[in-house]
C-alpha cells in the first residue's frame, strides 16, 4: 500500500509541477514519464489540429522551439479525399 500512495503522490514527477514527493522507485518513475508523455502528445496533436498555417508545416511551437509536421488526419475536413 505504501508504494501505491508513493506512486499516486508523485506522479508529477518534481515540485514544480505540483508534485508533493519525486518518484523515488521504478514504478513511480514510470508512471511519471508515462504521464508526462501523455500529456505532451496530447498538447502537440491538439496544437497540430487548431494549426492555421498553410501548408504541410505548423506554425513555430514556442513550448517546444520547433514546427511540427501535419499529417493527414489533421488536415481539414473540406480538404481530405474520401476515395
Amino acid at each position: 500500500m505504501l508504494l501505491v500512495k508513493h506512486v499516486i503522490l508523485s506522479h508529477h514527477g518534481l515540485l514544480e509541477y505540483g508534485s508533493p514527493k519525486r518518484p523515488k522507485c521504478l514504478e513511480a518513475l514510470l508512471v511519471h514519464m508515462v504521464d508526462d508523455m501523455d500529456s505532451k502528445v496530447n498538447a502537440i496533436g491538439k496544437y497540430i489540429e487548431q494549426d492555421q498555417t498553410p501548408g504541410r508545416w505548423t506554425a513555430l511551437n514556442r513550448n517546444y522551439d520547433r514546427f511540427f509536421f501535419k499529417p493527414d488526419w489533421a488536415a481539414p475536413i473540406s480538404s481530405q479525399s474520401f476515395d
